[in-house]
């Protein structure tokens, strides 16, 4: 059976059969010339529309004060349940991962504080109890009697 031998990340030898090569994808990182980043990032719903409005421009700022970054787009894309999402994509013009990360570090840290200066909450996923003080008079047919189980017919 003829094979091809590769390097994990681990380092570690990979021995695969070519028949395996053939039919798979492969992604050959040592011609990649620059990373396209996709960033979702969530806010929460208590973000006011002029907040909201600045949080693009905040993030362009931040991407763009990191060498070898280029800037594609920051959208308000998505009203989610808990959360209003923003989605991000930038290129880091260097195929170098530690660069890559470095980067991502500097801008999430520059994200907390610059939201923090805003008065912008990240967004965290939560779930809101709404107590309802009416009484049962004002409640009235939307209310529904506790089931009494003892009057509960048996099961055949």
């Amino acid at each position: 059976v003829k094979s091809t031998r590769l390097r994990s990340v681990n380092g570690e030898q990979i021995i695969m059969p070519n028949a395996n090569l053939l039919s798979s994808r492969v992604r050959n990182f040592t011609r990649l010339q620059e990373r396209r980043v996709l960033l979702p990032i969530s806010v929460s719903q208590e973000t006011s529309r002029e907040q909201l409005e600045r949080i693009p421009g905040l993030i362009r700022a931040l991407i763009e004060a990191q060498a070898n970054t280029r800037f594609e787009r920051a959208h308000f894309s998505r009203i989610a349940p808990m959360s209003f999402d923003f989605e991000v994509v930038y290129h880091v013009t260097t195929p170098d991962y530690q660069r890559h990360m470095d980067i991502l570090h500097a801008f999430n840290l520059g994200l907390i504080d610059a939201f923090e200066k805003q008065d912008i909450a990240l967004a965290f996923p939560a779930q809101r109890l709404v107590l309802d003080e009416r009484s049962d008079a004002e409640l009235g047919a939307h209310r529904r009697a506790p089931l009494d189980t003892s009057e509960r017919p048996e099961r055949p």
